[in-house]
């Protein structure tokens, strides 16, 4: 786990501060822009995410399931580099064709006030720079690196966003030129990568041995198959709601959406730095087939991210009401932060389920399980949207989270006998019921500043207190009093 502390703390460094100027950026862009223009900028980021996602052609399950016994031959790290990259430009011309011929579809028939149809080019280098981006992080992460990634995808992208939204705030940008650097932000963890990879090829150029052999293209091409699926209905719980949103409500809905969207995935952000780096270390305990060592990782996962999610959720939950009495048209979105945040609590308090399966022998299963996760979002979103509107939306994806989580946790249980629920679990849980109930039926009538401020503070102090005296947690007490002692010195 020291690998796994060691890293997961830097890149939750990057992560976090990230999350506190995406916030600041969140939080502005209501005041400066109508909903119809966040609702393009949302719609540009996800169309794109999902046609990288799809079209990375599965080089991340590739890369899960070969890299570690690659790494091993001499010169197989910058080999294994060179091969991503010819990976990945295949993929970027079929991402390019399907998108040329399907995105009237896509993004709906197209009217002369569609904001959205007027930059829809932009969403071309989008997928060039997002696809070589997901597939040399992959190998980054792997070669237990992935700081790096952590650093470009997690705070980079949303420092240029600050900036380029004050610029535009400030009226020394127009709107066009705004959109021209927004896209550009996304693209730039995709130009880093690119040129820092460059220069690990430059360290070697033996690359005159195979690393793949004849018999391994069967192999290959299942691994492949099945990444692209899973990749492609793991991308639905991001973007595919956001789409139907689009095509039933409009792009000013989308709007509204994706503020709260990402109001309610902030709650999963600690979650990002774990699983970066504990994919690797999970690789590498089946290759050696060290159970324990799997079922250590996945029972300090649910209850520190049980924690640590739930902790988010409530505090998001309490301010959020007197938040929106600033943006009151965006209080019909306040739901979708409420199931929005349930969902990314359930996948949080599961643990590292997802991870244990794709980096195991049986990596199929979880691809069977995405797939599910996929039918089940789009027809439930079908349903709920017509039904109850964006709420509705965001009520599909947590009950399809959590009916797909419980199948995972059954199948772990009765496959490998792995069983992350103890005792500190439900402690915590019942901590976290105790809090929501008083969130939700005690009311303060103060300033909503003051509101804010106030449950911020209560909820902290008080949270924090029980969980560290309680010791539910090794490895947070540990974080928490080596943060003491290092303040205490200064």
């Amino acid at each position: 786990m020291g690998i796994i502390k060691n890293q997961t703390i830097k890149s939750n460094t990057f992560i976090f501060i990230g999350i506190g100027v995406g916030a600041i950026s969140r939080f502005i862009m209501p005041f400066i822009f109508s909903k119809e223009e966040i609702g393009t900028f949302a719609l540009l980021d996800s169309v794109s995410a999902f046609f990288a996602a799809i079209f990375s052609l599965g080089f991340n399950q590739i890369t899960i399931q070969f890299f570690p016994a690659i790494k091993q031959k001499q010169n197989g790290y910058q080999k294994y580099i060179k091969i991503a990259f010819k990976y990945s430009l295949i993929g970027i011309v079929l991402g390019w064709l399907f998108y040329f011929l399907f995105d009237d579809y896509i993004l709906g028939s197209k009217q002369p006030s569609d904001l959205i149809h007027h930059f829809s080019y932009l969403i071309f280098p989008l997928i060039f720079f997002r696809i070589l981006f997901k597939n040399l992080d992959a190998i980054f992460r792997m070669n237990f690196k992935s700081v790096l990634g952590a650093f470009l995808d997690s705070f980079l992208i949303k420092a240029v966003i600050l900036i380029n939204l004050l610029l535009f705030w400030l009226k020394i940008i127009s709107f066009d030129i705004y959109l021209y650097i927004y896209v550009l932000a996304l693209c730039i963890p995709g130009l880093v990568m690119v040129l820092t990879s460059f220069n690990d090829q430059f360290k070697s150029r033996h690359f005159k041995h195979k690393i793949f052999e004849k018999s391994d293209r069967p192999a290959l091409f299942s691994q492949g198959l099945y990444g692209i699926i899973a990749s492609a209905s793991g991308i639905i719980i991001i973007s595919i709601d956001q789409l139907m949103v689009n095509y039933y409500l409009g792009t000013g809905a989308v709007g509204v959406y994706s503020v709260m969207f990402f109001a309610g995935i902030l709650i999963a952000a600690p979650a990002r730095g774990l699983k970066r780096i504990v994919t690797s270390v999970l690789a590498d305990s089946w290759h050696k087939n060290d159970l324990p060592n799997i079922q250590k990782v996945y029972e300090k996962s649910t209850v520190n991210l049980l924690i640590i999610g739930q902790y988010l959720f409530l505090v998001g939950w309490a301010c959020i009401t007197p938040v929106l009495t600033f943006l009151p048209q965006y209080k019909e979105g306040i739901y979708v932060f409420f199931f929005i945040g349930l969902a990314q609590l359930v996948e949080m308090m599961t643990g590292v389920n997802m991870e244990i399966i794709a980096s195991s022998k049986k990596y199929k299963y979880n691809t069977f399980f995405n797939v599910a996760l996929a039918f089940l979002i789009i027809i439930f979103n079908y349903f709920f949207i017509q039904k109850w509107g964006l709420p509705g939306a965001a009520a599909a994806s947590a009950l399809a989270m959590g009916i797909i989580n419980i199948a995972r946790w059954y199948f772990l249980k009765s496959t490998y006998h792995l069983q992350p629920f103890k005792k500190a679990f439900f402690t915590a849980l019942g901590i976290g019921i105790f809090y929501y109930m008083i969130v939700s039926f005690v009311k303060v009538d103060l300033n909503p500043i003051l509101k804010v401020l106030v449950y911020s503070i209560l909820i902290t102090s008080t949270y924090w207190f029980i969980i560290l005296k309680l010791k539910l947690s090794e490895d947070l007490s540990h974080l928490v009093s080596k943060i003491l002692k290092k303040l205490s010195r200064k």
